[in-house]
């Protein structure tokens, strides 16, 4: 579905979204010569509950553009509002820094994240679905979500449903190296679950199970113009 000639535009709320949701995809995609831009919402000063220390901003976005140089084909942008305080903007205001992204890449697919439990991924994600509003006058061919691992605890929202898998199973050790050597401030064992190299794994094997390969990142596409 994706080749060569697609321009793919990737939003993510967090430094690490990019890559958990579908960086074995990007990998690939880059492979076949698609391009790919890839925007940051948030990058502020964090709190590390499971290294229990403070990351700066700095650092995570050096992690980030880092990771961004191996997965994508152009240099990344970073917005920089502070994490997990997303709702506390004007959502006009995401709306508009989306609109004015999307007309100046044009991209012919764009992914989001898909609402989660996490409150700036429910603003991202309703960011996102209004910047691709129906009445615009440029629209991608393919607009879809991307999921998280830590999705699956959806409290009393509805659960991840894909309808779009994509095979890493080749990508998927590389997947996982840029994710323990990159993100270093991210990274832990098996602290985290499913935020962790185990998780990660073992839950892109458990979407590979539902497309009949190893390893695989899944997607709700909302929208095809085929």
């Amino acid at each position: 579905m994706i080749t060569a000639s697609d321009r793919i535009l990737v939003v993510a709320p967090h430094a690490d979204d990019e890559l958990i949701g579908l960086g074995g995809s990007l990998l690939k995609w880059k492979s076949i010569g698609s391009e790919s831009h890839i925007v940051l919402i948030s990058c502020s000063d964090v709190k590390m509950v499971h290294a229990n220390s403070v990351v700066s901003g700095e650092t995570r976005a050096e992690e980030f553009r880092n990771v961004c140089e191996q997965i994508s084909s152009t240099a990344p942008r970073i917005i920089g509002y502070k994490d997990s305080c997303l709702d506390t903007y004007p959502i006009s205001e995401i709306v508009t820094i989306l609109d004015e992204i999307i007309e100046d890449f044009r991209p012919t697919v764009v992914a989001y994240p898909e609402p989660s439990y996490h409150q700036d991924h429910q603003v991202v994600n309703r960011a996102c679905t209004a910047a691709l509003r129906p009445t615009k006058i440029y629209r991608p061919d393919l607009i879809m979500t991307y999921e998280i691992p830590t999705s699956t605890w959806t409290g009393s929202g509805r659960n991840f449903e894909p309808n779009f898998f994509v095979d890493i199973t080749e990508q998927m050790s590389e997947k996982i190296f840029l994710f323990e050597n990159m993100y270093k401030s991210q990274f832990t064992v098996e602290e985290r679950q499913k935020l962790a190299s185990n998780g990660i794994r073992d839950h892109a094997s458990y979407r590979g199970m539902e497309c009949s390969h190893k390893y695989a990142e899944s997607f709700q596409i909302l929208y095809y113009r085929g």
